[in-house]
């Protein structure tokens, strides 16, 4: 079976935010890698690792993955 690639819809910021405490995809053009796993809540942005997230410019839904 083949599989599509998902397409990864962009959000900013400025237009949009996560439900508080929602695990997304964040991008930060200032960093090397800039896409990592993150998550907003009470106004901040925070990596995964709960490590504050400044500069956030981008968020997305996770990616569903394949179906078994």
């Amino acid at each position: 079976m083949k599989e599509t690639p998902e397409t990864i819809n962009w959000i900013a910021v400025d237009r949009a935010l996560p439900d508080d405490d929602t695990t997304v995809l964040v991008f930060n053009a200032d960093c090397d890698d800039p896409v990592w796993p993150g998550y907003h809540s009470d106004g901040k942005w925070f990596y995964a690792e709960i490590l504050p997230a400044p500069n956030i410019s981008h968020w997305a839904h996770l990616p569903e993955g394949p179906t078994p």
